[in-house]
């Protein structure tokens, strides 16, 4: 019996990415549409894979059960309702307004927005061992550093692990960097971005995508990059008490090379796909919890990215 379900992939920038992955995913997916604007990008994307290219959500056959949306921001509310009301479920890009948190508030909404760098090998070995670290010994603090191309990655990870985030403070530190501190739990998370984006070049700023380092009592955990590796370090106290033996270590070596750091983003998208598939196969949707994490993260996602000159608010006394 062929479970493959029909999919629509919107928008032919980083949407190519989606439809070269779900082209081989033939077991999971049948690509039947490329949606777009009339580009000339999407219709040779269309002829390339050999799907039909169509501007219109109405013109999409019946069969077609999932959809990625890779769209400018300004274009995405009006697709992705579409999209809902034709029973279609939806996998999204990040970053995605406030204005679609209404749809995030009906009981039965489909829309899911793919975190990227969660599902990466790298972080997934972090949360591990962030989680079995927890277990035993009190967190203290958070210090991330990231692009402001992966904020919304960044705040779905920090979501996932500690829940519910409130932001606190955030400033323009300069033209090119932000900061901001906020808490879950009372814990202090101190972040720091950057907003250069790519230089004049086309080359992404000098600041990695993503770096986390988690504070406890008995030494600290790091997520040195997106490509890893995952760190421990013990505590100076720890370390001069002599009540371990080992001071640093190796929980995950990471990838050395951009071909295999490639393989781990397709791996990542795919992730993302079969959540989405699994919801649609099921006609279930996002559990409660899952829509509250969402809701979360583009609310503070949007509270940061809007930072313009220093705004200090009121902080309790959690530092």
């Amino acid at each position: 019996m062929n479970t493959a379900l029909g999919l629509v992939v919107c928008g032919s920038g980083y949407g190519s990415v989606y439809a070269r992955i779900t082209s081989r995913l033939t077991e999971d997916f049948r690509l039947e549409a490329i949606l777009g604007r009339g580009s000339k990008r999407s219709r040779a994307l269309a002829r390339e894979l050999a799907v039909p290219f169509v501007n219109n959500v109405c013109d999409l056959p019946a069969t077609t059960k999932v959809a990625t949306v890779a769209l400018p921001r300004d274009e995405q509310k009006t697709v992705i309702e579409s999209l809902l009301q034709r029973d279609i479920s939806v996998l999204c890009e990040y970053p995605i307004g406030t204005d679609l948190l209404p749809l995030l508030s009906r009981g039965d909404t489909r829309l899911m927005v793919n975190p990227h760098l969660f599902w990466l090998p790298s972080v997934q070995a972090f949360l591990q061992h962030f989680e079995q670290t927890r277990s035993t010994t009190p967190l203290q603090s958070i210090a991330v550093v990231s692009s402001e191309r992966s904020l919304s990655s960044v705040l779905h990870i920090l979501n996932g692990a500690l829940g519910q985030i409130e932001l606190l403070h955030s400033e323009s530190a300069s033209a090119s960097m932000a900061s901001a501190i906020l808490t879950t739990s009372a814990i202090p998370i101190n972040l720091c971005w950057s907003r250069r984006g790519t230089d004049s070049a086309g080359l992404h700023d000098s600041v990695r995508a993503i770096q986390i380092t988690a504070v406890f009592d008995t030494g600290s955990l790091m997520l040195t990059s997106e490509f890893g590796p995952v760190l421990w370090s013990t505590s100076y106290g720890c370390a001069s008490a002599g009540s371990v033996a080992t001071l640093n270590k190796i929980h995950y070596s990471g990838v050395c090379t951009t071909a295999e750091f490639a393989k781990h983003r397709a791996l990542a998208n795919r992730e993302a796909l079969m959540a989405i598939r699994n919801i649609s196969h099921s006609n279930d949707s996002l559990k409660k919890s899952d829509v509250q994490q969402l809701q979360n993260v583009i609310e503070i996602n949007d509270q940061l990215r809007s930072t313009g000159t220093a705004s200090k608010l009121n902080v309790p006394n959690v530092l």
